[in-house]
């Protein structure tokens, strides 16, 4: 068998081709495939914080430095080493921290580099909660005053704020209310309004600042029940039970248990007093089970303890088992109204006084006055007696010279009670020095009578009457006599006065005697008035009484002895 060698050209081998593939195939060059490498850059991708929250990356080497804020790639990186820090993220108090805070990473021609960056919140350590502070203990109320309260407490802190709110409701933070000076474990506040109640609140405070719990306490200010102002002395009723006095003292009228002279006195051995009654020179008080004190000058037997001595301290009347009701105290006699309607005075008798049927001189314990069984009332002036009963009649007796007994017939002294003449509705009775005045049930006027020289009827005229005028008041409250002038409380507090103003006891600004009610100066919140002999003084609502008039003797409490034409505040009793 022969063979043959055939020998294909190149021109052949395109022809064979030609005739195996596609007209297309041959228009195009032929590729291999081959994979693309990265281009040189570097991807930061960081997760974990909240929304919105910016990233603190920085990226450097030397000459380039890049701060990212959120995941971010980063093209065309020169090749080399690069340093990547991150930085912890605060968010409202919260930190958020990477998971790697330093790292190095290397960038190379032609390939990219990946980096992730996770943040996760780190919640800080809770600091340890220190103990609460110890609250004040033991507070509690040290002592009452008109004007200022003392508190007291026992602390471990070094230091204690206390701070007061006017009512009921105390002070409920460090900052709240009034701030209280503070001594030690103590706190006296001052300046405040007598018959108030105030509530205070304790709050102990740490050395780093921190404040404990608060303790608090409600305390009412002493208030003034009454007030009676007598010769040149003055007396009031504290609600507490006690009576404060002052002005003079020269025959221990002060109850203070001497005879020397002192701006205030607190009367001995009085704590449980319903009321107090004033005097020319001495004084006497009603208990609360209804027995009788008396102090002060008693040479006439004006204390009523079966003695002519007179006594710097209180002493018993002896009332027996009798009951006093209420208490008047005149020039050198004292009469009680009794449980029951009867009437008993003792002292000084020689005009009457204790409507006993005869002038009795010395009248060293009580006496029954006669004839009068319904008294609701009863008032003693400087040598007369009236009492007030419950048809709304009255009777008075003793000494008669200017018609002070509202009689008609001629004016004599009269030893035993006399019916007054027209009077049917009176409610209470006052008789002063030689004049007396009712105050009506009904429409509260008054009516006046006796001696007008200096006006003290107030009807508009200068002449005497021995029987009741009328005065131009009406809503009259409280209806109080004095020496030679006549005083009213009105509604709305307001008061009135009319008679003799030599030493300015009417309150208008003047020296001028007045014989009709004239409204004293600046006076717009009594609660009740009393006329002494030659001074008068008013007891307010939640504040300090007033006196004005004469002031010799101290009674005015203002802290001088000169007379006073317009009411001043009792200084002394702050």
């Amino acid at each position: 068998m022969s063979s043959r060698m055939t020998v294909t050209t190149g021109l052949a081998v395109a022809a064979l081709a030609a005739a195996l593939l596609p007209h297309s195939a041959l228009a195009q060059p032929m590729t291999l495939p081959v994979a693309k490498a990265p281009s040189r850059s570097l991807t930061v991708k960081v997760t974990g914080l909240p929304k919105r929250t910016k990233a603190a990356v920085t990226i450097k080497r030397k000459g380039y430095k890049k701060t990212l804020t959120k995941s971010k790639t980063l093209k065309r990186m020169k090749p080399g080493r690069y340093r990547i820090v991150a930085r912890t993220v605060s968010v409202g108090g919260s930190s958020y921290v990477p998971s790697a805070k330093k790292q190095t990473v290397r960038v190379t021609s032609g390939k990219g580099k990946r980096v992730r960056i996770r943040y996760r919140l780190v919640t800080p350590p809770t600091p340890p909660i220190p103990p609460p502070v110890t609250p004040v203990s033991d507070f509690r109320v040290g002592d009452r005053e008109l004007t200022s309260v003392s508190v007291t407490w026992a602390s471990s802190q070094d230091s204690v704020v206390v701070r007061r709110a006017a009512g009921p409701t105390a002070p409920d933070s460090p900052n709240a209310g009034v701030l209280v000076a503070v001594t030690q474990s103590a706190a006296r506040d001052t300046g405040l309004a007598p018959g108030s109640e105030y509530s205070y609140a304790a709050f102990a405070i740490a050395s780093d600042g921190r404040v404990s719990d608060r303790r608090v306490l409600t305390v009412k200010t002493l208030g003034i029940s009454s007030i009676s102002a007598g010769g040149d002395h003055t007396c009031a009723l504290i609600d507490d039970g006690s009576i404060r006095c002052w002005g003079d003292n020269s025959v221990g009228q002060l109850g203070n248990g001497t005879l020397a002279p002192t701006d205030l006195s607190t009367v001995v051995g009085v704590s449980d007093a319903i009321a107090v009654s004033a005097g020319r020179q001495h004084s006497c008080a009603i208990r609360s089970d209804r027995s009788v004190l008396c102090w002060g000058y008693g040479n006439n037997g004006e204390l009523g303890n079966n003695d002519t001595i007179s006594s710097g301290t209180p002493v018993p009347v002896a009332l027996g088992l009798d009951k006093a009701f209420t208490l008047s105290s005149g020039d050198g006699f004292s009469c009680a109204s009794l449980l029951g309607g009867r009437v008993k005075c003792w002292g000084l008798g020689n005009a009457g006084q204790m409507g006993v049927g005869a002038a009795n001189t010395i009248n060293k314990v009580p006496v029954q006055v006669t004839g009068v069984t319904t008294a609701l009332s009863v008032s003693a002036g400087s040598g007369s007696t009236c009492a007030s009963l419950v048809d709304g009649t009255a009777r008075c007796w003793g000494f008669n010279d200017s018609g002070q007994l509202g009689v008609s017939f001629p004016p004599s002294n009269q030893l035993s009670p006399v019916q007054v003449t027209g009077l049917a509705d009176s409610q209470d009775i006052g008789i002063g020095n030689s004049h007396a005045c009712a105050r009506s049930i009904g429409a509260g006027t008054v009516q006046c009578w006796g001696r007008n020289d200096a006006g003290q009827l107030g009807d508009g005229s200068f002449n005497n009457s021995s029987s009741p005028v009328n005065t131009s008041v009406n809503a009259v409250t409280s209806l109080s006599v004095g020496g030679f002038s006549s005083c009213v409380t009105l509604e709305g507090g307001t008061v009135k006065c009319w008679g003799a103003n030599s030493s300015g006891q009417i309150g208008d600004g003047t020296f001028t005697d007045v014989n009709s009610p004239v409204q004293v100066a600046g006076l717009g919140d009594a609660s009740s008035v009393s006329a002494g002999y030659q001074h008068v003084c008013a007891a307010r609502v939640n504040q300090l009484p007033v006196c004005w008039g004469a002031g010799d003797g101290g009674q005015l409490g203002d802290g001088g002895t000169a007379d006073r034409a317009t009411p001043a505040p009792v200084s002394v009793l702050r």
